[in-house]
């Protein structure tokens, strides 16, 4: 965080409900007490996550005071993880001579309040309180409504960034599935009608596809791409790493160039022509990318990570199959954690299907002569999805191609 973004972050009209700012110049306790970093982790994470700023005082004009606390912040990080099973990012920077600490607490997972040492801690103006039945009776039934389409409270249009809303608007324009007289409506009314705005509150799609960076950072940090290339995939870390922040559609171009910078071509033999095939065609990685920003579950800390090597991507993203999803009906089965966004970029023509991804991504891999997807990898807690580049069919590939030639002639 730059020095700019943390002066607008300290110096917003009120605390929000993901923000909380606290003294601690010398100490802060750790677990002593439900005031305590667990007590705010916790409380936090159940109303969909946050930031606990160290270092800063919590009345308007808020002063940087600095602080002392939490010295160890890997030791920290870990007793965190151990504690609640759980991650934690923590960002220490110095604004003028004086050290904060940002603690960034993910949401809690979707369906399922998150408790510290048996209670279900929420905030209540300056108080924690344990959470009331009305609010676990919501939680729990979660898993049926979709969060894509939930508001996100204390958002505003401003919150959205217009270049990426000019993309929405071409996108549309150029789509076979709405009106084509989007230049007739005003900013508000598009994504109202599209229900990217609803009620006068900003969704979690719009700002998972249209969000400013700083946006996302306070009101949805785990939702970023992550890219990373390996010349060879057993390495540990990547040659090249590069993090997507912001509006999905507002880098989705960029995520593109950076897998296709690093494409090498294949040839195919047809006659006495040769045919040029990349490894890695758009369509495919396009369409399995939608579906790790589609089916993600954005409770989940942790970002969509995408590695590539020479001949092989793979996207994984956090959360696993939903109910009644497996290896063998994923192809089949049409199930949706976030709808909205599934929605809008459908009527956008950036997924070819509705509901039809995991297919799609099938058929090109085999109308190319290659593998079939991998998910064998997924988890109880990930989706690991594999794309093998190399073509291993020749005769197919060169078949598949003959008939595309043909239809061109015609």
């Amino acid at each position: 965080m730059d020095k700019n973004q943390f002066e607008e972050l300290i110096n917003s009209n009120k605390e929000s409900e993901h923000l909380e700012f606290k003294r601690a110049e010398e100490s802060y306790p750790y677990n002593s007490g439900d005031k305590s970093l667990c007590g705010y982790y916790v409380a936090l994470a159940n109303e969909r996550g946050g930031k606990l700023i160290l270092g800063v005082t919590d009345k308007i004009p808020r002063k940087v005071v600095g602080t002392n606390a939490f010295r160890d912040l890997n030791r920290t990080k870990l007793n965190i993880y151990e504690k609640f099973h759980r991650s934690i990012e923590v960002e220490e920077i110095n604004y003028d001579s004086k050290r904060v600490l940002i603690f960034s607490i993910p949401s809690r997972p979707i369906g399922e309040p998150l408790d510290f040492d048996g209670k279900f801690l929420m905030r209540e103006g300056e108080s924690l309180v344990p959470m009331n039945a009305e609010t676990h009776n919501k939680i729990s039934k979660e898993y049926i409504q979709d969060f894509s389409s939930e508001i996100v409270n204390n958002t505003t249009i401003e919150d959205l960034d217009p270049i990426n809303i000019k993309i929405l608007k071409v996108l549309l324009k150029t789509s076979r599935k709405v009106d084509k007289k989007i230049n007739q409506y005003s900013d508000s009314q598009l994504l109202t009608d599209i229900g990217l705005i609803r009620e006068g509150g900003i969704t979690y799609a719009a700002l998972i596809l249209l969000g400013k960076e700083f946006s996302l950072g306070i009101y949805l940090p785990s939702a970023e791409v992550r890219y990373q290339y390996k010349e060879n995939k057993n390495q540990v870390r990547g040659d090249v790493m590069n993090v997507f922040r912001g509006g999905y559609l507002g880098y989705y171009e960029k995520l593109w160039e950076q897998i296709n910078s690093r494409n090498s071509l294949e040839y195919i033999q047809i006659g006495l022509r040769k045919i040029k095939r990349r490894t890695f065609e758009e369509e495919t990685v396009q369409e399995a990318t939608n579906n790790a920003i589609i089916h993600r579950n954005y409770s989940e800390q942790g970002p969509v990570m995408i590695t590539q090597t020479p001949k092989e991507i793979s996207i994984r993203n956090p959360g696993g199959f939903l109910p009644g999803v497996t290896l063998e009906n994923i192809a089949e089965e049409t199930k949706l954690r976030n709808r909205l966004l599934a929605d809008v970029l459908s009527k956008c023509d950036f997924v070819e299907a509705f509901g039809n991804g995991v297919d799609l991504i099938i058929q090109h891999q085999l109308s190319t002569g290659k593998k079939y997807p991998d998910y064998s990898q997924t988890t109880s807690s990930s989706v690991m999805l594999k794309i093998d580049g190399i073509i291993y069919d020749q005769d197919f590939a060169e078949y598949v191609s003959k008939v595309a030639i043909e239809k061109i002639k015609r």
